[in-house]
């Protein structure tokens, strides 16, 4: 699916309302269709095994935008069997990575791990997701992940500590180092 575009004027440029990506995966492909508006993201993500290409595995997220422009929670449905709820936090800070032209390509919406690239496409950092996991009806599991972040005067991050409560037996730190170009 090309790129499309709807009338309204967005800072320099239309806005974009659809795209897709194709992924080669081994041993399969994996299709992603995206639809943007002003308050959701949606994904209709579908995998296809080489081996049983009969039988393709389809994952429908939809990421929901609040009044700054940052993904404040996502639902995503596996197969018509798994439904995941995801709520996120963040700070009144700059992302790095939000300015950076190589950050639109990357996934839209936060994925699974909430890792901190998961995030690329916010405005401001997150400092905290909360995940429910329906997996069955007796099977109802919830995980947080916080993000504690040290910052340079400019208000860009220079650290961030990582803490996961689902059984990681690590956390993560990481450091941001910038330079002008």
């Amino acid at each position: 699916m090309p790129l499309s575009y709807d009338n309204l004027k967005c800072t320099h440029s239309k806005r974009l309302i659809n795209d897709s990506i194709i992924y080669i995966t081994f041993p399969g492909i994996e299709v992603r269709k995206y639809n943007y508006s002003d308050t959701l993201i949606t994904s209709i993500r579908t995998t296809t095994n080489s081996a049983d290409p009969q039988s393709p595995h389809v994952i429908i997220d939809t990421g929901f935008i609040g009044s700054m422009g940052d993904v404040f929670g996502t639902l995503t449905l596996l197969d018509s069997a798994e439904l995941y709820i995801d709520t996120f936090a963040y700070d009144d800070k700059p992302n790095p990575f939000y300015t950076l032209n190589i950050r639109s390509t990357y996934n839209p919406i936060p994925g699974f791990d909430f890792y901190l690239e998961d995030f690329y496409l916010q405005k401001n950092n997150i400092t905290s997701s909360v995940e429910f996991f329906v997996l069955g009806p007796d099977n109802i599991n919830e995980s947080l992940t916080t993000y504690s972040y040290t910052y340079y005067p400019s208000g860009f991050p220079s650290s961030v500590d990582i803490a996961y409560d689902f059984g990681q037996e690590d956390d993560y730190r990481l450091s941001f180092v910038y330079k002008k170009l």
